[in-house]
């Protein structure tokens, strides 16, 4: 299931990423919020470690989101205005 990520979710991705297997930890339920998409696309696994405690882990799918969307944000910087493959041949 591919999705368009916010630049938000593109962020926490990354920090998940830069975490490794110990993942990240987020205290607070309102915190907690704008992370729920990403459970539900399975870019992300949640663990409860307490009522108000979760360890968040990027998975498989979210490393795979993570570079297309890195892949996307350099192809869209590196296009000139108006240009398409068509004028450029």
């Amino acid at each position: 299931m591919d999705a368009a990520l916010t630049d938000e979710e593109i962020d926490f991705l990354q920090q998940l990423a830069d975490a490794g297997a110990v993942g990240r930890i987020i205290a607070g339920l309102s915190s907690r919020a704008g992370f729920l998409r990403l459970v539900h696309l399975k870019y992300v696994t949640e663990q409860y470690a307490s009522l108000d405690t979760v360890v968040y882990c990027i998975t498989d799918a979210g490393r795979v989101a993570l570079r297309k969307s890195h892949r996307t944000a350099h192809m869209k910087e590196g296009a000139e205005p108006g240009s398409s493959c068509r004028e450029r041949d």
